[in-house]
């Protein structure tokens, strides 16, 4: 029984309360009268638990689902959000560190605090230490810690006026900028997100958020940064800025450039 409101309850976070009880309805039909029962739907779930069409594209890009967010006034000193999926130590590696890095060195060169968003587990906070100890890097304000689980429709985060925030992917990228206007985003590239699929679903919806002229770029290494704008994405030329990782001292100058850069493209 469990099972069963368990998958009552995703359809119904998925596709929401009137799909549902339309789905009920015709369930509730076909038992009634057999021999009118329709062919079922390939989209939708059905009664041995096979996952519908819907619910698995659902699932594929459910780290795009949008921040659920509420405003809370202004507070000194501002805040930086940097979004990403894990900050554990058993998903550690050279890219999660450099977010890490980034984040805490963009909230210093901003004289911001620093917040810690993860959408697949909480984050451990020891993991952050080790990487900033490991930079030498101090922050002068408390580090905040906020969990928003993709496809959790429970979850609220507080967001301030004019608060920045860091996406580390192109779908935490997709999930801020459905929560929060464009000129207050920065995507952290350090790849080309596009060559990680075959063309389709997922590659078309990365090649648009790395295309988005409404949002900042800063993109690790100058070779990338070239590569990136001579395949085309001339967004990332105008309102983009490269950095070097190994350099940690030479960042707060560039992020300066990064904020004088116009707010639209």
């Amino acid at each position: 029984m469990f099972s069963i409101l368990e998958r009552v309850l995703r359809f119904q976070r998925i596709h929401g309360t009137r799909r549902l009880g339309g789905e009920i309805w015709r369930r509730v039909k076909s038992r009634l009268n057999p021999s009118a029962q329709a062919a079922p739907d390939p989209l939708l779930p059905d009664d041995k638990g096979r996952v519908g069409g819907r619910e698995l594209v659902a699932k594929h890009f459910e780290g795009c689902t949008p921040l659920r967010l509420f405003t809370v006034p202004a507070a000194t000193p501002a805040r930086v959000t940097l979004v990403t999926n894990s900050v554990h130590a058993e998903t550690l590696d050279g890219k999660v560190a450099a977010s890490l890095t980034f984040g805490a060195l963009a909230a210093r060169a901003l004289g911001a605090k620093l917040r810690i968003v993860t959408r697949f587990e909480r984050a451990q906070p020891a993991v952050l230490r080790a990487v900033l100890e490991a930079q030498a890097i101090s922050l002068s304000h408390e580090i905040e810690f906020g969990f928003a689980p993709a496809g959790d429709a429970v979850y609220e985060l507080d967001c301030q006026p004019g608060e920045t925030f860091v996406a580390t992917s192109w779908w935490t990228a997709a999930a801020v900028l459905a929560s929060v206007p464009g000129e207050r985003v920065i995507y952290l590239l350090q790849d080309d997100e596009r060559t990680l699929y075959p063309y389709g679903d997922a590659h078309l919806r990365c090649s648009r958020v790395m295309a988005n002229s409404g949002i900042r770029f800063a993109v690790s290494t100058k070779p990338l940064f070239d590569r990136l704008i001579f395949s085309g994405l001339q967004n990332i030329a105008a309102r983009g800025i490269w950095f070097e990782p190994s350099q940690p001292e030479a960042f707060a100058e560039r992020f300066n450039r990064l904020g004088a850069l116009p707010e639209s493209g």
